[in-house]
């Protein structure tokens, strides 16, 4: 059973995490930088040590990059990255390929990464 208090407060959380992360990434996309997964973490307020808080963040990171694809045609996730590989993860991937910006096989993760953080950089130039 799940109350629909529960579900609100869920929804309202995720919405504030949403608009945290998106500044957040918009302020280093600026600048062509990255963000460690961890570390954006820590800057909307949660906890990388916390198993839930590191789930979240995938959740977060899709629903980030289907809203800035749809409204500004990048995907802003791609400035977030895993500290071991440098590249981004939690979905990134498959909406790049879904949108036709990465084709496996034909472009490199490192390639597309580096393009898409330049096209970022563009983008978000003149952000809000």
């Amino acid at each position: 059973f799940v109350s629909a208090g529960s579900l609100k407060y869920w929804q309202v959380a995720i919405e504030a995490d949403l608009l945290k992360a998106r500044k957040a990434l918009v302020k280093v996309a600026r600048k062509g930088g990255t963000l460690a997964y961890s570390d954006l973490l820590t800057r909307i307020g949660r906890d990388y040590a916390n198993p839930g808080d590191r789930r979240r963040i995938g959740r977060l990171m899709v629903l980030l990059g289907e809203t800035t694809l749809a409204e500004d045609g990048v995907l802003l996730p791609v400035a977030a990255i895993s500290k071991q590989t440098g590249l981004p993860k939690h979905g990134v991937w498959e909406l790049a390929e879904r949108a036709g910006l990465y084709a496996p096989g034909k472009d490199t993760p490192e390639g597309f990464a580096e393009k898409h953080l330049k096209k970022l950089a563009k983008t978000y130039a003149k952000a809000k």
